[in-house]
Protein backbone atom coordinates (compact mmCIF):
# COMPACT_ATOMS: atom_id res chain seq x y z
CA UNK A 1 0.00 0.00 0.00
CA UNK A 2 3.23 2.28 0.41
CA UNK A 3 5.31 3.66 -2.21
CA UNK A 4 8.39 5.15 -1.89
CA UNK A 5 9.38 7.94 -1.58
CA UNK A 6 -3.84 43.81 -13.53
CA UNK A 7 -6.67 45.80 -15.33
CA UNK A 8 -6.92 42.08 -13.85
CA UNK A 9 -3.32 42.15 -13.47
CA UNK A 10 -0.18 43.63 -10.42
CA UNK A 11 2.82 42.85 -9.93
CA UNK A 12 3.17 42.88 -5.95
CA UNK A 13 6.11 44.02 -3.90
CA UNK A 14 4.31 44.52 -0.57
CA UNK A 15 2.38 42.68 1.49
CA UNK A 16 -1.19 43.66 2.00
CA UNK A 17 -4.70 41.93 4.55
CA UNK A 18 -6.59 39.18 2.95
CA UNK A 19 -9.60 40.75 0.78
CA UNK A 20 -12.61 38.88 1.69
CA UNK A 21 -14.51 41.01 -1.53
CA UNK A 22 -13.45 40.48 -4.97
CA UNK A 23 -9.70 38.86 -5.41
CA UNK A 24 -7.26 41.47 -4.46
CA UNK A 25 -3.34 40.79 -4.39
CA UNK A 26 -1.35 40.51 -1.89
CA UNK A 27 2.59 39.65 -2.51
CA UNK A 28 6.12 40.66 -2.79
CA UNK A 29 8.55 39.47 -5.20
CA UNK A 30 8.87 39.91 -8.99
CA UNK A 31 6.04 38.45 -10.10
CA UNK A 32 2.67 38.94 -11.45
CA UNK A 33 -0.74 38.14 -11.11
CA UNK A 34 -3.83 37.40 -12.81
CA UNK A 35 -7.23 36.62 -11.77
CA UNK A 36 -8.51 36.01 -15.45
CA UNK A 37 -7.38 33.26 -17.38
CA UNK A 38 -7.59 34.80 -20.79
CA UNK A 39 -5.34 38.15 -20.07
CA UNK A 40 -2.69 35.32 -18.36
CA UNK A 41 -2.92 33.00 -21.29
CA UNK A 42 -2.88 36.52 -23.60
CA UNK A 43 0.61 37.80 -21.47
CA UNK A 44 2.18 34.70 -21.37
CA UNK A 45 1.62 34.68 -25.52
CA UNK A 46 2.48 38.47 -25.59
CA UNK A 47 5.89 37.53 -24.01
CA UNK A 48 6.94 34.97 -26.28
CA UNK A 49 6.24 31.79 -24.02
CA UNK A 50 5.21 28.62 -25.20
CA UNK A 51 2.30 26.68 -23.62
CA UNK A 52 4.31 23.60 -22.18
CA UNK A 53 0.61 21.41 -20.97
CA UNK A 54 -2.23 21.47 -18.99
CA UNK A 55 -3.03 18.94 -16.46
CA UNK A 56 -6.68 18.31 -16.69
CA UNK A 57 -6.58 14.93 -14.58
CA UNK A 58 -8.65 13.49 -17.39
CA UNK A 59 -6.60 10.81 -17.53
CA UNK A 60 -8.22 9.35 -14.21
CA UNK A 61 -10.28 6.45 -14.33
CA UNK A 62 -12.39 8.03 -11.62
CA UNK A 63 -16.09 6.71 -12.46
CA UNK A 64 -18.52 10.33 -12.73
CA UNK A 65 -19.54 10.55 -9.15
CA UNK A 66 -16.55 9.26 -7.73
CA UNK A 67 -14.13 10.03 -4.96
CA UNK A 68 -10.87 8.33 -4.35
CA UNK A 69 -8.22 8.70 -2.13
CA UNK A 70 -4.54 8.34 -3.06
CA UNK A 71 -0.90 8.37 -1.36
CA UNK A 72 1.01 11.37 -2.15
CA UNK A 73 3.12 12.51 -4.23
CA UNK A 74 0.44 12.26 -7.64
CA UNK A 75 3.28 12.38 -10.32
CA UNK A 76 4.05 10.11 -13.42
CA UNK A 77 3.99 6.95 -11.65
CA UNK A 78 1.14 4.54 -11.28
CA UNK A 79 -1.08 5.93 -8.38
CA UNK A 80 -4.35 3.75 -7.58
CA UNK A 81 -6.30 2.07 -5.04
CA UNK A 82 -8.03 -0.88 -6.00
CA UNK A 83 -7.20 -0.10 -9.09
CA UNK A 84 -8.98 3.43 -9.56
CA UNK A 85 -7.18 6.98 -9.58
CA UNK A 86 -4.33 7.16 -12.04
CA UNK A 87 -3.08 3.93 -13.26
CA UNK A 88 -0.25 5.67 -15.81
CA UNK A 89 0.03 8.54 -13.33
CA UNK A 90 -0.02 12.32 -14.83
CA UNK A 91 -0.47 12.92 -18.49
CA UNK A 92 1.96 16.07 -17.86
CA UNK A 93 5.80 14.81 -17.34
CA UNK A 94 6.94 18.19 -15.47
CA UNK A 95 4.18 17.91 -12.53
CA UNK A 96 4.09 16.49 -9.04
CA UNK A 97 1.65 17.08 -6.15
CA UNK A 98 1.81 16.78 -2.65
CA UNK A 99 0.56 17.24 0.82
CA UNK A 100 1.76 19.56 3.11
CA UNK A 101 1.04 19.49 6.59
CA UNK A 102 3.20 22.09 7.52
CA UNK A 103 0.77 24.52 10.04
CA UNK A 104 -0.38 27.93 7.86
CA UNK A 105 0.58 29.14 4.43
CA UNK A 106 4.16 29.42 3.26
CA UNK A 107 5.54 26.57 4.11
CA UNK A 108 9.44 26.45 3.62
CA UNK A 109 9.70 23.23 2.54
CA UNK A 110 8.08 20.32 1.31
CA UNK A 111 6.41 18.38 4.25
CA UNK A 112 3.79 15.39 3.51
CA UNK A 113 1.95 13.64 5.96
CA UNK A 114 3.05 10.15 4.25
CA UNK A 115 -0.88 9.31 5.03
CA UNK A 116 -2.51 7.04 2.13
CA UNK A 117 -5.38 9.54 2.45
CA UNK A 118 -3.11 12.38 1.55
CA UNK A 119 -4.59 13.65 -1.63
CA UNK A 120 -7.99 12.69 -3.39
CA UNK A 121 -9.49 12.71 -6.88
CA UNK A 122 -13.04 13.13 -7.80
CA UNK A 123 -14.85 12.29 -10.99
CA UNK A 124 -17.27 14.65 -12.98
CA UNK A 125 -20.60 15.67 -11.02
CA UNK A 126 -19.13 14.76 -7.45
CA UNK A 127 -20.28 17.89 -5.02
CA UNK A 128 -21.19 18.99 -8.65
CA UNK A 129 -17.44 19.30 -10.53
CA UNK A 130 -17.48 19.98 -13.85
CA UNK A 131 -14.20 17.82 -14.42
CA UNK A 132 -12.21 15.82 -12.55
CA UNK A 133 -10.17 17.64 -9.88
CA UNK A 134 -7.42 16.92 -7.35
CA UNK A 135 -7.48 17.87 -3.51
CA UNK A 136 -6.25 16.95 -0.25
CA UNK A 137 -8.25 14.22 1.78
CA UNK A 138 -6.89 14.78 5.43
CA UNK A 139 -9.65 16.78 6.55
CA UNK A 140 -11.31 13.59 7.25
CA UNK A 141 -8.62 13.19 9.82
CA UNK A 142 -9.71 17.12 11.10
CA UNK A 143 -5.66 18.21 9.92
CA UNK A 144 -5.46 21.00 7.94
CA UNK A 145 -3.54 20.83 5.36
CA UNK A 146 -1.55 22.48 2.06
CA UNK A 147 -0.89 21.17 -1.55
CA UNK A 148 2.53 21.86 -3.47
CA UNK A 149 2.23 21.61 -6.74
CA UNK A 150 6.25 20.97 -7.98
CA UNK A 151 7.70 21.43 -11.42
CA UNK A 152 10.74 20.31 -13.15
CA UNK A 153 12.78 20.04 -14.81
CA UNK A 154 11.28 21.93 -17.14
CA UNK A 155 11.79 25.69 -15.86
CA UNK A 156 8.39 27.42 -16.23
CA UNK A 157 7.79 31.46 -15.96
CA UNK A 158 4.19 30.96 -15.90
CA UNK A 159 1.75 28.72 -13.88
CA UNK A 160 -2.27 28.86 -13.92
CA UNK A 161 -4.85 27.27 -12.21
CA UNK A 162 -8.13 26.77 -10.77
CA UNK A 163 -9.58 26.57 -7.76
CA UNK A 164 -12.11 25.58 -6.01
CA UNK A 165 -14.46 25.04 -2.71
CA UNK A 166 -17.47 22.99 -1.31
CA UNK A 167 -18.54 23.48 2.51
CA UNK A 168 -16.45 26.47 3.39
CA UNK A 169 -15.46 29.69 1.52
CA UNK A 170 -11.87 29.47 0.68
CA UNK A 171 -9.78 32.06 1.93
CA UNK A 172 -6.27 31.10 -0.59
CA UNK A 173 -2.81 31.55 0.33
CA UNK A 174 -0.70 30.91 -2.18
CA UNK A 175 3.36 31.28 -2.07
CA UNK A 176 5.25 30.64 -5.06
CA UNK A 177 9.00 29.54 -4.51
CA UNK A 178 12.01 29.30 -6.96
CA UNK A 179 14.56 26.05 -7.66
CA UNK A 180 16.52 27.29 -4.47
CA UNK A 181 13.23 27.27 -2.72
CA UNK A 182 13.00 31.06 -2.10
CA UNK A 183 10.14 32.68 -1.93
CA UNK A 184 9.62 34.70 -4.35
CA UNK A 185 5.75 35.73 -4.32
CA UNK A 186 2.68 35.63 -2.12
CA UNK A 187 -0.67 35.89 -2.88
CA UNK A 188 -4.04 36.25 -0.42
CA UNK A 189 -7.44 36.35 -2.16
CA UNK A 190 -10.64 34.97 -1.38
CA UNK A 191 -12.22 31.96 -2.88
CA UNK A 192 -14.91 32.30 -5.93
CA UNK A 193 -18.66 33.09 -3.92
CA UNK A 194 -20.10 29.78 -4.60
CA UNK A 195 -18.49 26.79 -3.89
CA UNK A 196 -18.43 23.93 -6.68
CA UNK A 197 -18.94 24.67 -9.38
CA UNK A 198 -17.73 27.82 -9.24
CA UNK A 199 -13.95 28.39 -9.63
CA UNK A 200 -11.52 30.85 -9.29
CA UNK A 201 -8.47 31.05 -11.44
CA UNK A 202 -5.50 32.01 -10.40
CA UNK A 203 -1.80 32.50 -12.33
CA UNK A 204 1.27 33.65 -11.69
CA UNK A 205 4.07 34.82 -14.53
CA UNK A 206 7.71 35.39 -12.82
CA UNK A 207 11.08 37.12 -14.18
CA UNK A 208 12.73 33.75 -12.87
CA UNK A 209 11.37 30.05 -12.61
CA UNK A 210 8.52 28.77 -10.37
CA UNK A 211 9.95 25.22 -9.24
CA UNK A 212 6.64 24.97 -6.08
CA UNK A 213 3.71 26.67 -5.46
CA UNK A 214 2.36 26.13 -2.49
CA UNK A 215 -1.78 26.52 -1.89
CA UNK A 216 -3.27 27.13 1.86
CA UNK A 217 -7.09 27.62 2.51
CA UNK A 218 -7.56 29.45 5.81
CA UNK A 219 -10.92 28.08 6.24
CA UNK A 220 -9.66 25.21 8.00
CA UNK A 221 -9.80 21.56 7.72
CA UNK A 222 -12.20 21.19 4.91
CA UNK A 223 -12.27 20.00 1.08
CA UNK A 224 -11.20 22.17 -1.67
CA UNK A 225 -9.52 21.01 -5.19
CA UNK A 226 -7.43 22.26 -8.12
CA UNK A 227 -8.05 21.59 -11.54
CA UNK A 228 -6.57 22.82 -15.09
CA UNK A 229 -2.77 23.10 -14.55
CA UNK A 230 -1.20 25.12 -17.50
CA UNK A 231 2.55 25.14 -17.77
CA UNK A 232 4.41 27.79 -19.63
CA UNK A 233 7.95 27.97 -20.47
Amino acid sequence: MSRPRLDMRKTCFASAPLSLAAPAVAGTGPCTAFYDRAEFEAFNQGEGKLLDGIETFAESNIPPGGNQFLQAPLDQDPNTFFGVGFPNGLAEPNLAIWDNVTPGPNPPDLNPSGDMFALYVIGVGFFEATSNKVGSDLFLEGTPASIDLVFGPAAFSGVGFELSWFFLRAGWHLSVYNAAGETIAQYQFAGAPGPEPQTSFFGVWCGQSVARIDIFDDAGAVPNAIANIQMWL
